[in-house]
């Protein structure tokens, strides 16, 4: 926790360093008086006589500041270590500047510049939480002790969840896991001790160590893959063995499997038919011209008649909320150049997908 010198900045505050190149320098922590308020980090600093560029935060940088409430991160910085704001419990807001290349924030909500990884949900900020369609990839500890948190939506985006994703979320009810995720975490909802059910999408091939330690509080799971997702000793410790959790496929598959044959209470799960079926709905709906200028058309399965249709732009904003039925089509020509997400809501799926726009070309 030492750091190689200490320099003041436009808001009077005293912010710490680490010198990491001839002309580079790493924010760290401040041992023995933790940040507070609002931190504007800047962009260089100066040190006997030496200019150095803010480059990096360096990991655990802001532990335990239980004061802190807002960052504003320069263009300069292109690394941020992992756990940066751990417990940080009063912290709502991350921003970062415009011009950064490689970091992005929208509500306060740390992201990589793209926003396909979802970095760092501040703990202060509460309620309940959609992530945006962009994300592929919650990053490790991204709601790290974000005890407001009531309930997360995972959308379709999303193919990973982090290590210690949302460890310590012990306000967390509600979490909905989309049918794209392949991979949780070691701990990542670790000592989630509200969480009362989870639902394992058949997309899920791993569940990592300690991933549902200390949930305490559940009362049944449900397992959607047919072939047991891998577990291991300590992925549902500390939960009740005895609670029914609900799998498609065989309960016998189940029962001879390292670490699910621990439950003694096993049931198939007779909605499995229904989500098998709904899964072969995303291979026979359209949406195209893609890219399009002025219109789009839709075509649904031969069993779906009526649908909703949704179009965002790369914020989740909503621009476009339409009732749609098969081979419908739908206006988008008061949109400018660019990329979109579009949500086909049927009575058994949600679709999603990437829509371009080039207003520039013919149709």
């Amino acid at each position: 926790m030492a750091h190689d010198f200490s320099a003041v900045n436009n808001d009077r505050e005293i912010l710490c360093y680490n010198i990491i190149s001839s002309n580079e320098v790493e924010l760290t922590y401040r041992q023995g008086n933790p940040y507070r308020g609002d931190i504007n980090i800047p962009t260089t600093v100066t040190h006997k006589g030496n200019t150095y560029s803010v480059t990096a935060i360096s990991f655990l940088a802001f532990p335990f500041c239980s004061d802190l409430t807002s960052v504003i991160i320069p263009h300069s910085v292109t690394s941020i270590g992992e756990n940066t704001f751990f417990f940080c419990s009063r912290l709502i807001s991350i921003s970062v500047n415009v011009n950064n290349t490689a970091y992005s924030s929208t509500n306060g909500v740390l992201f990589n510049k793209d926003q396909t990884t979802l970095i760092c949900f501040p703990a202060g900020k509460t309620g309940v939480y959609t992530i945006p369609y962009t994300v592929t990839v919650i990053g490790n500890s991204a709601f790290y002790s974000c005890s407001r948190l009531t309930s997360v939506t995972i959308p379709n985006s999303v193919t990973t969840i982090g290590s210690s994703a949302f460890y310590s979320c012990s306000r967390l009810i509600s979490v909905i896991i989309s049918n794209s995720v392949a991979t949780i975490g070691e701990g990542a909802f670790c000592d989630c001790s509200s969480l009362t059910s989870v639902t394992i999408p058949n997309s899920v091939t791993t569940i990592g160590d300690f991933a549902f330690l200390g949930c305490s509080s559940l009362t049944n799971i449900y397992v959607k893959a047919v072939t047991p997702p891998q577990i291991f000793e300590y992925t549902f410790g500390g939960v009740n063995k005895s609670i029914p959790v609900y799998v498609c496929g065989s309960a016998e598959d189940y029962k001879n499997t390292d670490y699910w044959s621990e439950f003694t209470n096993i049931i198939e799960d007779n909605n499995c038919n229904t989500n098998i079926e709904a899964l072969s709905l995303t291979h026979k709906i359209s949406v195209y011209p893609n890219p399009a200028t002025n219109i789009i058309n839709i075509t649904l399965p031969e069993n779906i008649h009526q649908a909703v249709f949704m179009l965002c732009d790369m914020q989740a904003k909503i621009l476009i909320k339409q009732n749609i039925s098969n081979r419908d089509a739908v206006s988008v020509n008061n949109l400018a150049t660019g990329s979109y997400i579009y949500n086909v809501i049927t009575d058994k799926q949600k679709y999603v997908g990437k829509l371009i726009i080039n207003v520039s070309n013919e149709q």
